[in-house]
C-alpha cells in the first residue's frame, strides 16, 4: 500500500509512540462502517466485529477508542470528491484521517497511481471541506495491522496498531 511519505504535521490526532508518528485518524459518530453484517454505526463496532477490508477480506478489530474532538474542526467528505457513487452520503471525519486516493491526484502529487493521505491535503473547500463541530465524538478502529476500510463507499485507512496492546 502507498503511504504518504510527506513531512508529518502536528496535529491533536497524531501521538507518538517510540519514536514515530501514530495514525489515528477518527470517524465522527454516526458514520457507517462496511462489516460482514452491512453498514453498523463506528460507535457499534466492538473488538471481534469483523469490517471489510480492500485487501485482506473480512478482518477482526483489534479494539476501538474514541475520543472528544473539543476543538470541533472536522472533514466533510462527499461521496463524489474519492470517486463514490454520487448519491451515497457525506462522512465525516478528523482532518487526519486518511483516505485512499486513486485517481488524477495521486499521480500529480505523490507519483504513483494511489496513495493514502491525509484528508487535510485534499481540502477543496465545496467537494471536501472543513466544518465546524463542537464536542464531535471521534472513533478509531485498530486491528492487527494497518488496512483499508470501507465508511460507505469511501476507502480509509484504519488507525494504526498500537504496539503493547495487540497480542502476539
Amino acid at each position: 500500500m502507498s503511504e504518504d511519505t510527506s513531512k508529518p504535521e502536528a496535529s491533536p490526532d497524531r501521538r507518538r509512540s517510540g519514536g514515530s508518528a501514530l495514525h489515528l485518524g477518527g470517524l465522527v459518530e454516526g458514520t457507517e462502517v462496511l462489516t460482514a453484517r452491512g453498514l453498523i454505526k463506528v460507535e457499534d463496532i466492538a473488538a471481534g466485529m469483523r469490517l471489510v477490508t480492500r485487501d485482506r477480506g473480512l478482518r477482526p478489530v483489534a479494539f476501538a477508542t474514541q475520543r472528544l474532538l473539543a476543538h470541533g474542526e472536522v472533514v466533510r467528505i462527499a461521496p463524489k470528491a474519492l470517486g463514490a457513487p454520487a448519491e451515497g452520503s457525506a462522512i465525516f471525519v478528523a482532518p487526519s484521517q486518511r483516505v485512499l486516493l486513486k485517481d488524477w491526484r495521486a499521480k500529480a502529487m505523490f507519483g504513483r497511481a494511489r496513495a493514502l493521505v491525509s484528508v487535510r491535503k485534499l481540502i477543496d473547500g465545496e467537494l471536501i471541506k472543513r466544518e465546524d463541530m463542537r464536542d464531535a465524538r471521534l472513533f478509531s478502529l485498530h486491528f492487527d495491522a494497518s488496512l483499508i476500510i470501507y465508511a460507505g463507499e469511501i476507502e480509509l485507512g484504519s488507525a494504526d496498531p498500537i504496539v503493547g496492546f495487540l497480542k502476539h
